[in-house]
């Protein structure tokens, strides 16, 4: 089969991407209920900690606690990956283009740039993480769609927009952590990112939509092997 063109359903059954008709009829997999719970206590737990302020790392100081509620989703995604067949066969049928589109909710990227225009954070940190966020989500319902009509081209589409996805996540986490570039009498800007409520953004959108990326890099590397 063609790698582009067919997923599996829950059922180990080959489909095309784009028979959206056949894949909202048919029953979620196991694993994918498992994830959608996962991910909602994720969420859960991601928005105590901003509601108790358990991510505030005054005088800016490295938020560690923060960075590892991003990277934790990650980790266990991986890790599954590479211990369970049945994880595997589960990526294998998952939909690239619509955890591709799922990037489009970055538009949330623009609330970086109103921020900083009114002095709530640093422009290196706002345009950075900003303006990629805005890029990747401006493109991302464009490559989803290329990836449903199996366009040729697409998965290269998708595996450019998705490495740019995530590497915009690594520079606004470096950044956040790190301070670069970031004037001394605007260091405490820098802590904003990580107390309520700006701290909704990374310790719970982050995390999600990081998982969704190395998902999507998994599932392209089903398609370049089959």
């Amino acid at each position: 089969m063609t790698s582009q063109s067919q997923t599996l359903t829950g059922n180990g059954q080959a489909q095309s991407p784009g028979d959206a008709s056949t894949q909202w009829h048919q029953p979620l997999h196991p694993i994918t209920k498992f994830m959608l719970v996962l991910a909602g206590l994720w969420l859960i737990v991601g928005g105590l900690g901003v509601a108790l302020n358990a991510y505030g790392a005054p005088n800016s100081e490295p938020p560690r606690l923060l960075m590892g509620t991003i990277m934790a989703p990650t980790f266990f995604i991986l890790l599954s990956y590479g211990l369970s067949k049945g994880f595997r066969d589960w990526v294998a049928g998952l939909d690239l283009a619509l955890l591709t589109v799922m990037h489009a909710t970055r538009t949330i990227g623009f609330a970086f740039i109103v921020m900083w225009y009114y002095g709530t954070v640093t422009a290196v940190f706002a345009f950075s993480a900003g303006l990629g966020d805005i890029i990747v989500a401006v493109l991302a319902p464009f490559v989803a769609l290329a990836v449903a009509r199996n366009k040729p081209g697409a998965l290269k589409l998708a595996t450019r927009l998705h490495i740019a996805g995530m590497l915009d996540f690594f520079i606004a986490a470096g950044l956040g952590a790190s301070a670069l570039g970031v004037p001394a009498d605007q260091m405490g800007q820098i802590d904003q990112i990580n107390i309520f409520p700006l701290a909704i953004i990374p310790a719970m959108g982050v995390p999600i939509l990081m998982a969704l990326h190395v998902l999507a890099f998994l599932r392209l590397r089903t398609a370049r092997l089959t």
